[in-house]
C-alpha cells in the first residue's frame, strides 16, 4: 500500500523518529493489539533466556494421588515418586510489515502512519491470540459435544476411555489401544459400536497418565483391525503400557458409532454444557483462577443459550461492576467468567471419516496447524468454546519483548538501497510460541452455532 504526501516541501527530513514519535506510534500500536488479546491474557508468561537457543521445555508434575494410609508413629513412609512430564516447543518470529511512501517532517507526527499503526497492531493482536487458539484447540484441549449423545460407559458427551495396549509397542504418532477397558467401554473394532476404520478421524486423544499427561494430539487415522490410531503432529514420548487416555469426538455417539453425527444449529451451549463442563475441570484437578472461577470464552454467536437463562444464573457486568475485569469480560455464570473474543476458534465439522477437526480441514497428516486455513475456519460448521482452569497453557517470549515490537524505519534508511529517498518501511515483529501445559484443564465444548 502506498499514498503520497500532497504537504511534501523542500524541508529537511528526519532519518530517525523522535522519542515521541516512536512513542506515540508504540501506544497506538499497543492499544490495538491488547484490544485482541483475549486468549494471550490467560497464558502464563515464561521467558526464554537469550543466547540459549530456540528451543524451551515446559517441565510439570502428574497430580498426587490422595493421601489413604495413615502414619505409624515413630516411622517414616517410603518417599513416594512423583511423576513429571515435560512439553518441548521452539521459538518463532512474527510479524508483517508495509512500504509507505509518505514523507515524516521532523517536527510533526504523521496522522496517516498513526492509522497504519493501530491497523498493524489489530493484526498483531488477532494474529497472536489466533496462533494460541490453534494451539489450545489442537494440542491444548480434548473435546465435549454440544450434541448431547452419551459417549463411552459413565463418559461425558463423545467421550471414549482406553488404556495403552502394551501387547504392540507404540510409538509417538502410532497409539495402541485396549480392545475393551471400564466394563463394556468399546473404543472401536469388531463386536461393538465403531466396527471400521476411520471410526475415529478428526478426534482427540488426550493422556490421563504416562510421560505424555496432559497432552493432546489430533487423530488423523484409525484401524479396527489393529486397534490403533494416528495422530498429528507426534507426541514427545511414546506411551507405556497402561498408560491411561480419553479419546473425544464431537461428531460420534456411543450408540450410532458407525454413522457421524453432525452437529447441528441447535446444538449449542447452555446450562447443562457449562455444569458438564465446570464437572470436567473438577474431576481434572484443574486450578482455578482468583475468587474461585474457571474461565470460558466464546465468540459472539454462542451466547444465546446461556445469556437468556430464565432461572437467573446470568449475572451481567452490571451486577458485579467495580471489580476487576478480564479483556473482554461479559458476565459470569454457573462457576465461570465468560470472556467474549470477536475471533473465535472455529473449524470443518468431523462429520465424514476422512476430513474435518481441529487437526486438518482437509483431513490429510499435518504438522503445519499453525497456517492459515490448516486448522482453522473462519465459517466453519463447528464452534470451539474453551473452558479452562489456571495454567492450561502458556507463552514463551524473550525477556523485555514481552508485546509485539513496533519498528519503523524513516525515509532514506536504506542508505544506497533507496537513493532518493522514495520509500520508508512500517511493521511489527514478535518472537513467541504458544504450549499446552495441561490439556486435562481445557475442554473444547462444540457447537453448531
Amino acid at each position: 500500500m502506498a499514498w503520497t504526501d500532497h504537504a511534501e516541501t523542500s524541508q529537511a527530513t528526519t532519518t530517525t523518529l523522535s522519542p515521541g514519535q516512536q512513542t506515540h506510534y508504540d501506544q497506538t500500536f499497543l492499544a490495538q493489539a491488547s484490544h485482541n488479546l483475549h486468549m494471550f491474557q490467560f497464558a502464563e508468561k515464561r521467558p526464554l533466556p537469550k543466547n540459549k537457543g530456540k528451543t524451551i521445555t515446559f517441565y510439570s508434575y502428574n497430580e498426587i494421588p490422595t493421601q489413604t494410609t495413615v502414619l505409624t508413629e515413630g516411622t517414616n513412609p517410603a518417599g513416594r515418586l512423583i511423576g513429571d512430564y515435560t512439553v518441548t516447543r521452539t521459538i518463532r518470529e512474527w510479524g508483517d510489515w508495509t512500504q509507505p511512501s509518505s514523507m515524516v517532517r521532523y517536527t510533526t507526527i504523521d496522522k496517516g502512519l498513526t492509522k497504519m499503526a493501530a491497523l498493524f497492531g489489530n493484526q498483531a493482536g488477532r494474529s497472536i491470540d489466533l496462533r494460541i487458539a490453534k494451539e489450545v484447540a489442537t494440542c491444548g484441549s480434548h473435546a465435549l459435544s454440544c450434541q448431547k449423545v452419551a459417549g463411552g460407559a459413565g463418559m461425558p458427551f463423545g467421550q471414549f476411555q482406553a488404556t495403552e495396549n502394551g501387547t504392540t509397542a507404540s510409538t509417538a504418532a502410532l497409539i495402541y489401544a485396549e480392545t475393551i477397558v471400564n466394563t463394556g467401554d468399546v473404543i472401536f473394532g469388531s463386536g461393538g459400536f465403531g466396527a471400521t476404520d476411520n471410526w475415529m478421524i478428526g478426534g482427540q486423544i488426550t493422556f490421563l497418565s504416562g510421560q505424555n499427561y496432559g497432552q493432546t494430539r489430533w487423530i488423523y487415522d484409525s484401524a479396527q483391525a489393529a486397534f490403533s490410531i494416528s495422530v498429528s503432529p507426534s507426541f514427545d514420548y511414546a506411551p507405556a503400557d497402561g498408560d491411561r487416555m480419553i479419546l473425544s469426538h464431537p461428531g460420534k455417539s456411543g450408540t450410532l458409532g458407525t454413522v457421524a453425527q453432525t452437529l447441528a444449529a441447535t446444538d449449542i451451549v447452555d446450562h447443562e454444557m457449562f455444569a458438564t463442563a465446570r464437572e470436567q475441570l473438577q474431576v481434572h484437578s484443574a486450578p482455578i483462577y482468583d475468587g474461585g472461577y474457571y474461565v470460558m470464552l466464546i465468540g459472539p454467536t454462542v451466547n444465546k443459550g446461556f445469556m437468556t437463562d430464565t432461572d437467573g444464573g446470568w449475572m451481567g457486568l452490571a451486577q458485579y461492576r467495580g471489580q476487576a475485569m478480564f479483556k473482554g469480560e461479559i458476565g459470569k455464570y454457573m462457576g465461570f467468567r465468560v470472556v467474549q473474543t470477536n475471533r473465535p476458534f472455529r473449524d470443518v465439522a468431523p462429520v465424514t471419516s476422512t476430513a474435518g477437526g481441529p487437526g486438518s480441514n482437509s483431513g490429510a497428516t499435518t504438522t503445519n496447524y499453525e497456517l492459515a486455513g490448516d486448522n482453522y475456519a473462519v465459517n466453519g460448521a463447528e464452534h470451539r468454546s474453551f473452558a479452562f482452569g489456571k495454567g492450561a497453557f502458556a507463552v514463551t517470549h524473550f525477556p523485555g519483548m514481552k508485546t509485539p515490537k513496533m519498528i519503523y524505519n524513516e525515509l532514506g534508511s536504506a542508505g544506497s538501497a533507496d537513493p532518493l529517498k522514495m520509500q520508508g518501511s512500517i511493521g511489527w515483529k514478535v518472537p513467541f510460541v504458544p504450549a499446552t501445559t495441561n490439556a486435562t484443564w481445557c475442554i473444547a465444548l462444540c457447537s453448531g452455532g
